[in-house]
């Protein structure tokens, strides 16, 4: 799972606002708090920056599911909108 790194934070200041927060994220703050992180991280895809959600043991786990699944039931299929 994948979101522009400019509509994240994006929905973030929308979300912040919508709880009363006066804060205002910019991509460079995104990138400092998910340094250490390894299942999250910032890549550039096509000149833009993308932020990747599913990095790590959580990557590792969905691709054992999907495996799985696909033993189980014969194929998988991923469809993005």
């Amino acid at each position: 799972m994948a979101v522009a790194l400019d509509k994240f934070v994006e929905m973030l200041n929308d979300f912040l606002k919508a709880v009363g927060e006066n804060l205002d994220v910019a991509k460079e703050d995104v990138k400092r708090c998910l340094r250490w992180d390894d299942t999250v991280k910032v890549v550039d895809v096509d000149g833009r920056e993308v932020l990747w959600l599913w990095g790590g043991w959580r990557l590792y786990d969905m691709i054992i599911r999907v495996a799985k699944y696909a033993a189980k039931e014969g194929e998988v299929a991923v469809i993005a909108p």
